[in-house]
C-alpha cells in the first residue's frame, strides 16, 4: 500500500466569527482534515486558538482535527485537547527534547494521533529518535 496524501487547509485563515461554516466550506471543497494552528505567543510570536475553540468546532464537525502545536510546553496541552476532541497532536521536537517519550505516550492515551514537527533551522536528525 502506498502513501496517501491528505488535504488539510489551515483554519487560521478562516473567518473566526463563522468557524463552523468555514470548516464545512473547507470540507465541501475537498479537505480531508482541518489543520488547527495552536500558538502560545512564546514558542512563536503569534497567539492563536486553544482547547475551547477546538471543543466548540468539534460540536459542528466529525472531521479529523489536525492540531499543530507551536507551544513551549506541549505536555500541558495534551489533556485539554484530548477532552476537546482533537484528532491529531503534532508537537515540535524543539519543545520536547527532554520528554518526548512521555509526551507521545500521553497523546496516545488520550486517543489522539501523535505527530512531530520541526522548525526550518532545526537539522532533520533531531527527529530521528522519534520515528
Amino acid at each position: 500500500m502506498g502513501l496517501e496524501a491528505k488535504i488539510a487547509p489551515s483554519m487560521l485563515s478562516s473567518d473566526f466569527a463563522n468557524l463552523a461554516s468555514e470548516a464545512q466550506r473547507m470540507l465541501a471543497c475537498g479537505a480531508d482534515w482541518l489543520h488547527m494552528d495552536i500558538m502560545d505567543g512564546h514558542f512563536v510570536p503569534n497567539l492563536t486558538i486553544g482547547a475551547p475553540i477546538i471543543e466548540s468546532l468539534r460540536k459542528h464537525t466529525k472531521a479529523y482535527l489536525d492540531c499543530h502545536l507551536m507551544v513551549t510546553n506541549p505536555l500541558d496541552y495534551v489533556e485539554p485537547l484530548g477532552k476537546a476532541g482533537a484528532s491529531g497532536f503534532t508537537f515540535h521536537v524543539e519543545a520536547s527534547r527532554e520528554n518526548w517519550r512521555e509526551l507521545v505516550q500521553k497523546i496516545k492515551s488520550k486517543g489522539m494521533r501523535p505527530g512531530v514537527s520541526l522548525k526550518p533551522s532545526t537539522p532533520i536528525e533531531e527527529v530521528y529518535p522519534l520515528v
